[in-house]
């Protein structure tokens, strides 16, 4: 049983290893990076559960832009299609969605949805996931 004193206010996850998951079990590296979108399902579900005020994705670094073409269009549709599919779940279940990180060089379409479910949870005050997108340290230096 979970003391609810002791429940963590904030959870921070660095969303990484999917790719070495999917080499591992001799995937393609996207079949681990929606093995991945399944786990953060679970995450969030499980977080909202147990009280968690604030979860942190940190979900693309500024260095995953020199990942290949293919792989990093197949991570902003893969984005895109989550928000499309579960922020309507988010927000009966009373979670709000903020994202932070850098516009440029995000697609058009993705930095809309973004704003979108962004603002479709905008009133919701259970459980906040922050989605940190475009964002790297190095990038600060």
């Amino acid at each position: 049983m979970l003391d609810k004193d002791n429940i963590p206010q904030h959870v921070a996850i660095i969303m990484d290893g999917n790719g070495r998951w999917a080499r591992e079990k001799s995937l393609p590296r996207s079949a681990g990076h929606h093995r991945g979108i399944q786990r953060v399902k679970e995450i969030i579900k499980a977080a909202g559960a147990i009280g968690i005020k604030y979860l942190t994705l940190f979900a693309f670094s500024a260095e995953n832009w020199k990942r290949p073409k293919s792989e990093v269009a197949m991570l902003m549709r893969a984005l895109d299609n989550f928000l499309s599919h579960n922020i309507e779940r988010m927000k009966k279940n009373n979670m709000r969605l903020a994202v932070i990180g850098r516009r440029r060089p995000l697609p058009d379409y993705l930095w809309e949805r973004l704003v979108d479910s962004q603002a479709a949870t905008k009133d919701c005050n259970g459980l906040t996931v922050v989605l940190a997108f475009n964002y790297g340290g190095r990038a600060e230096i």
